[in-house]
């Protein structure tokens, strides 16, 4: 049983893994040896003291190799808001764009709420779901963020965890937040789950903040993008949303030339538009 809720997160738990690591255990080892989250144990060390830039060279698990990667959110399979089509179009655009890298923030599964389908009101329908109908590419690395209602759904059913992890090409972050190290800096990707308290620690250098859970594109003091939903469940625009970008879709991040660049890229009928950046920012120097 993986060990992701507060609960399980103990005291003794967390010195133990203190103890692993300063024996010289990787922090991979860690995780696997006591079924935990990778980033769950990353944090849980810099709590115990040690700073980021001391564990980085031991967490390449946390970082993107490429030059772009897609971000998305809120795909809500189980629900009758869902929308194979939309994660279909997804997939062609990473394709024919040369893209690796998808990362979803939360809320894969719709869980046991309003708007469930008849035959997926139970988490293993809806584990299974994802399993058979997910779209699938032997060059393309899903990497899931869980949000509340993965929450609810897994800790219903948490050997959904194991069946997941069988899918060689899904590669599940942990529960409501992480970081993700991009050419020496760091981008927080977050999606909230009341309750949840394993959460990132503060680190410096951080060059974009990333969320779920809004169901509308938005940009906030230009450093905080909250992403459109992967569905057809738009609760409506909020007042600070830029006027004509995109209610379902997702976004392209590319570094080019010591320069990050932010698509919007909207889904339509039968086809993803994409649209001018949205952010533009230089790097740091190294």
């Amino acid at each position: 049983m993986y060990k992701f809720k507060d609960e399980d997160i103990t005291s003794e738990l967390k010195n133990e893994i203190l103890s692993l690591y300063k024996q010289k255990n990787t922090i991979e080892a860690i995780a696997r040896n006591e079924k935990m989250f990778y980033k769950d144990v990353v944090f849980i060390l810099q709590k115990k003291g040690f700073p980021l830039n001391v564990l980085k060279p031991d967490i390449p698990n946390m970082k993107i190799d490429s030059n772009s990667a897609i971000f998305s959110a809120d795909y809500h399979f189980g629900s009758i808001k869902e929308n194979l089509d939309y994660v279909k179009l997804l997939y062609d655009y990473a394709v024919k764009n040369n893209i690796n890298d998808i990362y979803i923030l939360g809320n894969l599964f719709h869980g046991n709420n309003s708007y469930v389908t008849y035959d997926m009101k139970n988490p293993e329908d809806q584990v299974e779901h994802v399993i058979e109908s997910f779209p699938f590419d032997e060059n393309i690395k899903l990497h899931i963020l869980f949000g509340n209602r993965d929450y609810e759904v897994l800790s219903r059913y948490s050997e959904g965890i194991d069946i997941l992890r069988e899918r060689e090409d899904f590669d599940l972050l942990g529960f409501q937040s992480t970081y993700v190290l991009w050419q020496d800096q760091y981008l927080t990707l977050y999606h909230n789950i009341n309750k949840y308290n394993i959460n990132v620690p503060k680190h410096g250098n951080n060059l974009l903040n990333i969320r779920g859970d809004n169901y509308g594109f938005e940009i906030r003091d230009n450093n905080v993008i909250c992403l459109p939903p992967m569905c057809d469940l738009v609760l409506g625009k909020s007042k600070t949303q830029l006027s004509g970008l995109p209610n379902v879709g997702f976004i392209e991040a590319k570094i080019s030339d010591d320069e990050l660049n932010v698509s919007s890229c909207e889904i339509g009928f039968r086809k993803v538009v994409k649209h001018e950046s949205v952010i533009k920012r230089e790097l740091k120097k190294k």
